[in-house]
């Protein structure tokens, strides 16, 4: 597992996975023909511009109670591998929200946050190799299969435009915190 510096800044996560069976699994289960993904994606439904949207799948939401974990049922192992490769630095309440992304060539949608409350951790996890990335407090971070950003929630971000055929991204949303004997934010 990479070594992790600690700031107020996204935390690049290279290999998020470092189990390469546990990534292959996930791909399978949700890049297959067949898997359920919904037009517009939830988060984006009200945006008043309708080309600023992707497709989307909800796996869980806690304020909801939506639990679909079923449809890609490695995404929880996936979450513990995180949870266990970063407890010397993070301490996770628990799962707010999961979802996944998919972004066809030219989709984008609107600046957002995830969260508006403190403590809420963006964890975002890219599926496949793809052109275009995120943006992330005017900062560009490209999609690289098998990384993830981890961030402040209240963090505005967007998406890169990419020309890529289907641009894959796994976002869970984290209540949690720095463990404070391990933390040093400049």
């Amino acid at each position: 597992m990479a070594e992790v510096t600690l700031t107020k800044k996204p935390i690049l996560l290279d290999p998020f996975l470092p189990e390469e069976w546990l990534h292959i699994r996930i791909k399978k289960e949700i890049l297959h023909q067949g898997f359920p993904w919904h037009y517009p994606g939830v988060a984006v439904i009200n945006d008043p511009d309708p080309y600023k949207a992707c497709f989307a799948t909800q796996f869980y939401d806690k304020p909801t109670g939506d639990d679909k974990w079923f449809l890609a049922p490695s995404l929880t192992h996936a979450f513990d591998s995180f949870a266990w490769h970063n407890q010397s630095w993070f301490q996770i309440e628990h799962v707010m929200r999961c979802r996944a992304n998919m972004y066809a060539p030219g989709q984008v949608t609107s600046p957002h946050i995830d969260n508006e409350n403190e403590n809420r951790w963006s964890l975002l996890y890219y599926l496949n190799d793809a052109d275009g990335g995120t943006v992330i407090d005017g900062k560009e971070y490209y999609h690289k299969e098998n990384t993830a950003l981890f961030f402040d929630a209240r963090l505005n971000h967007y998406p890169i435009e990419s020309t890529t055929p289907s641009r894959v991204s796994v976002n869970w949303i984290i209540a949690g915190r720095y463990k404070q004997d391990t933390v040093r934010l400049d």
